[in-house]
């Protein structure tokens, strides 16, 4: 079974950064993994990975792994996991966001479906920062009260991303590759379905109003109802500089603040009419969410990896690039 299997052997599927930062954190919490690859070499970074064994088609698509990782670009991780299943199928496998295309949403239920014994994880490591950990364990513990309204906001300049490739060129600049700002920096939706269950999108724009040599949408802005929070506000943007993200929470009793990089988060209580700001200390590093994430997978620990949040998230999506009718020639 799956939850007593011991990881030893991981397999990578694309080794691109998100690839390689996996290996990197996985390779600092567990130093005698061994880690095998198989990559096309189309995308910016084709050199090898020290201690990354590259494996064809055929060899990799046989053997047995314990763990693995779908980190190729977002059209093909549907193609992938059914590739890797048939020799893998008590494995645990973790998909990078957005885990699929929104249209493929039934699909990759009927593949995992038809093998039950595999640990299927989405990849959304934003619910694994210390700060939403935080978050969530306040909410839990009911002091802040009900959640009235939410502000979850990301912006990132995609032209400044990786300097060793033409951004024109890459998965999230193009739309038959899964791109766009949308499914790109989907972590903010799938944080507040995380957070607040599921729901309706009430208004949405997505549009490209900077970049217009990529045939995506630059921007999205979505105002939604969720089961256990009135309003939530999300804001992306491809186009911001410096980068920003935050996200803020307004409930009846008080108040939930947190920015990206900012070593404390604030939760104020109002009480006998006044403000009681508490300040909370978190890990500044990108890299925290995506060791907590990895830990509580080799610790066979899944309680906040559930799909419902994904499938939820990819609704989202579909809903808001449909009602926005996005143009993708300028």
């Amino acid at each position: 079974m799956t939850a007593t299997r011991i990881i030893d052997d991981v397999g990578i599927v694309g080794l691109g950064a998100a690839g390689r930062r996996h290996v990197r954190i996985l390779r600092s919490l567990r130093p005698n993994l061994t880690f095998s690859a198989y990559r096309t070499n189309k995308g910016g970074l084709r050199e090898p990975v020290e201690g990354v064994a590259n494996l064809d088609r055929d060899r990799f698509l046989s053997t047995r792994f314990d763990l693995l990782v779908i980190s190729n670009p977002s059209a093909l991780h549907l193609d992938a996991l059914a590739m890797i299943l048939p020799a893998n199928p008590s494995a645990i496998i973790l998909i990078e966001k957005p885990f699929c295309l929104p249209g493929e949403i039934q699909a990759m239920k009927a593949l995992m479906a038809a093998y039950p014994e595999a640990r299927i994880l989405p990849g959304n490591c934003l619910r694994f920062h210390s700060a939403i950990v935080l978050l969530k364990e306040e909410m839990e513990r009911g002091a802040l009260g009900e959640p009235m309204e939410c502000h979850a906001h990301f912006g990132t300049y995609m032209p400044g991303w990786h300097p060793y490739e033409d951004y024109r060129t890459t998965y999230a600049a193009r739309r038959e590759m899964g791109g766009g700002a949308l499914l790109t920096s989907i972590h903010e939706i799938d944080l507040v379905h995380h957070l607040f269950g599921d729901g309706e999108v009430l208004g949405a724009i997505a549009d490209n109003i900077l970049l217009a040599d990529i045939d995506v949408e630059d921007c999205a802005h979505a105002i939604l109802s969720l089961r256990h929070c009135h309003i939530c506000n999300i804001s992306l943007n491809f186009f911001e500089r410096p980068a920003q993200r935050y996200f803020k929470l307004v409930c009846r009793n008080g108040s939930f603040s947190w920015t990206f990089g900012e070593s404390q988060v604030t939760m104020t209580l109002w009480k006998d009419g006044h403000p009681e700001p508490v300040c909370f200390p978190v890990d500044t590093s990108v890299d925290s969410m995506f060791l907590n994430m990895w830990q509580n997978v080799l610790n066979h620990s899944f309680q906040s990896f559930e799909l419902g949040s994904v499938e939820a998230s990819l609704r989202t999506v579909a809903t808001i690039l449909a009602r926005t009718e996005f143009k993708t020639c300028k």
